[in-house]
Order: structure tokens, then C-alpha cells, then sequence
């Protein structure tokens, strides 16, 4: 099967497993090898079955399109895609036509290069039918920010974020860990988890979560990938957005953020390096943002200090595209005198971590911790009801009592709300480290598979 760029993608498997006349469907490639399901697809159906238009929004090539596929296998109706040129000029043409005349459940992929005139079309059609499961839109852009669009459809639409290829999902568990952090830490520190070496951790955060990506080898054909994927979304999704002249330095902006990648950002200092001023740099920021080429980690603050900072840490949505902006790989950080394991490897946690939770029913929400005193804290997960689990990442395969100091500091000051603190790091046993504060393989975000078969 051949998508809208001319590229090969992966085939659809079905089979049926729920009471729902719903269909479990798996993606495989052409050979028939290796059944990836993605985690959104539960959440996915849940909220469809009461929500008139869902909107899958995630970074271009995540695998948006194949899951729209998948669902149109199950469900029926009408999929088409936005990408085409007869298809978008016939939307912007007669949106209300072009809607109305849609069988439903009608899926529309990148919906956003219609423009707002579909989306308001959406709205009318869905004011005079309020049945759920009537659209499914997805887009590269997080276009429904826009003020007017987002109050169009409010009360209409569940927005849901789709993040590239988690290392659970393509090692076929859906993992607990998050919930089990929370309500029973203890069980997760019993855990025996499959030996990972620091190289093949060095490996997976090299390659990322791209579907695309980590099926090539690593090299040339991910290099060809990452330069073609920043091309495109700097020269052309962003051009969508807003009008920029001069674009050159958009892939120089972007690889500044990639250097920064687990940092906080100064807006000051960002202008001097790319030589524009500071509303420049927020503005591509935030046009990054909307592109999903980086997120943001707020910061978090429950008064342990006076002194907290409040700048949001930068990362890059994926991170093998941040390694590969970074000229590094799994050989070159491995060396024992490279630098820059650190980051590459918080982000690759972070991201696995907002990926973990369209697995979890649990609801928490992600922040880091910094004060001016120099204590900080990578990842604060958080419940509505204010209980804390602190997660520390380090690249080494060792960890001492020292590396602990900040999570011992939270754990002190917020007392029972604080539940759990974590150091994932890159060796192969689960420690306790003191009261409430454990050291556990990166890989228990995978259920402690091995990765030999990735």
C-alpha cells in the first residue's frame, strides 16, 4: 500500500476482541512482521463513544494516518485526506458541501490544510446532528489553539495528542507503571526486569519513536529521514502558519533547541546565537510548538522554596531527531569521554513518559523542578489530588546516595503527598535508595522486556 507522499506504509491486520462490535486492529509491515497496536486506540474509542468530532493532533509521520486507517476499517463511512490537492481544493472550494456530502463517520487526515473554513462547516453539521462518532479529524499542527477555532467546537470535540512509537508499544506490552508508582511502588522495586546494556539504551534514544525511523538502520537512512523531515516542516508546515521570510534560520533555531534539549530556554540568550530579537524567537518557539517539533515541560511549584524558577524546560519531541540535530549517535556517546548522554537520555524518558500516559487511567500531569539554589528535579508527575512521584534520569549505569539529594528534598518538604521518588537510570537492577526512593532500570517503562528483538 502506497500513502498520499508515494511513500510504503504498513498494512492493516484486524481481529476481533471486544463486546463492541469494535475491532482490535494492528499494524504490520509488508512482511508480516511485528504487530505494533498504539496505546491511543482504547482511549481513542472511549471518548468517541460519547464525542460528537475527535481530533488526533501529533507530529507529521507519527502515525496518524495509519491509525485513521484503522479506524475507518473498523467503523466504515468515509476517509479522506486533506494532503491531496483535489481533495483540498474541493474543501475550501464549498467546505459546507464538501462536509454535508461526506458519508459518517467521515475521516478527514490534515485537516488543518483546509483551513478555518472546514472547521467551522464541522461545527454547523454538528449543531444540526449531536450523535457522537460523526468525524475524525487528525493534523500536524495544533491549529484548534487558534481562539476563534478552538471556541468553535467547544463541547464538540476530544482532542487527543498522538506521539510517536513508544518502546512499550513496539515491544507489544502496555505497561502500569506510572498508576503502579502511585498506589504501589513497592511491587515495581520486586521487579526483575531483562538486562539492557547502556549502549542498547544509547541506541533506543538515538533512534526515537519515528515509525519510519526505527525501522531503517542506523546511519545514512536515518539521516536521510531526520533532514527531510526538518526540511519539510520548517519550510513547509511552518510557512502554512504564518508568513516568514526569511526561513534559513528556522533549522538553525532548531538545532540550537536540540543542543538545549532538557534545558531551560533563555529567550535572551537564544537571540544572540540565531541573531534576531527576543519576540522572533518566542514566536518561532511557540510556531515550533504548534508543529510539534518541541515541547514544553512547565515548572512546578508548591511552595518548597521562595526561590523557584518558573521557565518551562524545552524538549524535543522526539529524541532520536534531537540526537540527529545534535551530530550524535549511540557509538559517539558511548565513547567514555563524550558528552551529551545526559540530555538525549532525559528526553528520550520524558517523551516515553507522555507517551506511557495514553496507557494509564490514571490522570497526572508532567512539570520539572528548579530553584536558584541549584536544586532540580527532571519530572514531577502529578495527580488532580495533588500526590507527587519525582523522577530523576542519569545515563550511568551506577547511582550513589548523592544523586537522590533533590528527590530527598521533595520528599522532606511535601511529606505524605509525596509518594515516590524515581531514578531511572542505565543499569540493570531495581535499588531501594531510602525512604520512598528507589533507582530502577530504564526499561521497566517497557515492563522490563529486553530490546534485542527492536
Amino acid at each position: 500500500m502506497v500513502d498520499k507522499t508515494g511513500q510504503t506504509i504498513r498494512q492493516i491486520g484486524i481481529r476481533c476482541t471486544t463486546k463492541q462490535e469494535y475491532f482490535d486492529v494492528v499494524v504490520h509491515d509488508e512482511a508480516g512482521h511485528e504487530l505494533i497496536e498504539r496505546h491511543m486506540l482504547e482511549q481513542l474509542r472511549e471518548v468517541a463513544e460519547y464525542t460528537r468530532v475527535v481530533l488526533i493532533n501529533g507530529p507529521r509521520q507519527a502515525g496518524k494516518t495509519t491509525l485513521l486507517q484503522q479506524l475507518h476499517a473498523e467503523l466504515g463511512g468515509w476517509l479522506r485526506s486533506l494532503d491531496v490537492d483535489v481533495e483540498r481544493a474541493s474543501a475550501r472550494a464549498d467546505p459546507e458541501g464538501y462536509i454535508m456530502s461526506a458519508p459518517r463517520p467521515t475521516f478527514l487526515d490534515e485537516v488543518q490544510c483546509a483551513g478555518d473554513p472546514l472547521i467551522l462547516a464541522i461545527k454547523t453539521a454538528t449543531d444540526r446532528d449531536r450523535r457522537p462518532r460523526q468525524f475524525f479529524l487528525s493534523g500536524s499542527t495544533r491549529f484548534l489553539t487558534v481562539p476563534t477555532l478552538s471556541e468553535s467546537l467547544a463541547g464538540r470535540v476530544a482532542i487527543l495528542d498522538l506521539w510517536p512509537l513508544s518502546v512499550a508499544e513496539r515491544s507489544g506490552v502496555r505497561p502500569e507503571i506510572i498508576a503502579q508508582l502511585f498506589t504501589e511502588p513497592q511491587v515495581v522495586l520486586g521487579t526483575e526486569p531483562a538486562p539492557v546494556t547502556r549502549h542498547e539504551y544509547l541506541q533506543l534514544a538515538c533512534a526515537g519513536g519515528f515509525p519510519e525511523v526505527v525501522q531503517r538502520p542506523a546511519g545514512r537512512a536515518r539521516s536521510r529521514w531526520f533532514s527531510d523531515y526538518l526540511r519539510t516542516v520548517t519550510q513547509r508546515d511552518v510557512r502554512e502558519l504564518k508568513r516568514i521570510e526569511q526561513t534559513d534560520r528556522l533549522p538553525r533555531f532548531m538545532r540550537y533547541l536540540a543542543a538545549i534539549t532538557a534545558q531551560e530556554l533563555n529567550v535572551a540568550e537564544a537571540a544572540r546565537v540565531i541573531g534576531v530579537d527576543a519576540g522572533t524567537i518566542r514566536s518561532d518557539l511557540a510556531l515550533f510548538e504548534t508543529v510539534y517539533l518541541v515541547h514544553r515541560l512547565p515548572a512546578w511549584s508548591r511552595n518548597l522554596t521562595a526561590k523557584i524558577k518558573k521557565r518551562s524546560k524545552i524538549h524535543v519531541v522526539d529524541s532520536g531527531f534531537a540526537a540527529w540535530l545534535r551530530g550524535q549517535s549511540a557509538d559517539s556517546l558511548a565513547r567514555p569521554t563524550a558528552e551529551g548522554a545526559g540530555p538525549i537520555m532525559e528526553t528520550f524518558v520524558i517523551n516515553e513518559l507522555m507517551k506511557l500516559r495514553a496507557a494509564t487511567e490514571l490522570e497526572v500531569d508532567l512539570y520539572h523542578f528548579r530553584d536558584r539554589d541549584g536544586r532540580e528535579i527532571d519530572c514531577i508527575l502529578q495527580t488532580p489530588d495533588s500526590r507527587v512521584v519525582g523522577v530523576e534520569v542519569k545515563a550511568s549505569a551506577t547511582v550513589n546516595v548523592h544523586d537522590f539529594r533533590h528527590l530527598s528534598f521533595a520528599r522532606d518538604r511535601l511529606g505524605d503527598e509525596f509518594i515516590t521518588g524515581v531514578l531511572f537510570y542505565t543499569g540493570a537492577r531495581a535499588l531501594p535508595f531510602g525512604d520512598r526512593l528507589m533507582a530502577l532500570p530504564i526499561n521497566l517503562l517497557w515492563n522490563g522486556q529486553s530490546v534485542s528483538s527492536l
